[in-house]
């Protein structure tokens, strides 16, 4: 089956038109800038080709706006529940009624998944684990999942000059070694401009 990419430009503009600054523009159309979009794209692809065809519950972290994520998610896979986690609670309005463009099974949520076990209740039978902002976090391998059955689906870069990213890599090995992955399904980086964005799939 190929790989559904739409998203219609009208939803964008409607949330854009919700916000009252000047920086919260400025920081929501970043977000589906060309390498936010070849980067997600990049994701998705390789996250069709390894997923079975089988319901699973996605936790997305750090989903922000949830621009290109969750019309990708929703247009390509089966869904159990989605659940989009963001610690800064100010995108909540945006993601919810962005969100609810496409799907009304989700959730949204704010606490630091690093620092509690609150979230293992969502987990089902199968899961994915999405975070594609590791460079603005802390290492992955210090993220317990309860020993669940999960599959884990990250990118991070090696843009070190950027003031908002606090643990970047410098390659694909360094990557692997702090995401905490002991099976490693694909890994990959994608050239930009001004860094590499590295793309990994694989599970513990």
């Amino acid at each position: 089956m190929a790989i559904n990419f739409e998203i219609p430009v009208e939803y964008l503009y409607e949330m854009q038109r919700k916000l009252n600054t000047f920086d919260e523009v400025k920081r929501y159309t970043e977000t589906y800038c060309q390498t936010q979009v070849e980067s997600k794209k990049e994701l998705i692809k390789w996250m069709h080709w390894h997923l079975h065809e089988r319901e699973y519950t996605f936790i997305v972290v750090g989903a922000w706006y949830g621009t290109l994520i969750v019309p990708y998610l929703v247009n390509n896979f089966k869904i159990k529940k989605l659940i989009l986690n963001d610690i800064d609670t100010s995108v909540r309005r945006i993601l919810k009624s962005y969100t609810k463009k496409f799907t009304d099974n989700f959730e949204i949520t704010h606490y630091n998944m690093f620092e509690t076990s609150e979230w293992h209740k969502d987990l089902s039978e199968d899961n994915v684990i999405i975070n594609t902002s590791c460079e603005h976090m802390r290492n992955m391998y210090e993220f317990h999942d309860g020993y669940s059955n999960v599959i884990y689906a990250l990118q991070s870069n090696n843009y070190y000059d950027h003031p908002e990213h606090i643990n970047c890599v410098a390659d694909r090995e360094e990557f692997i070694l702090k995401s905490g992955l002991q099976e490693v399904f694909f890994t990959n980086e994608i050239p930009m401009k001004e860094y590499k964005r590295f793309t990994l799939l694989g599970s513990r």
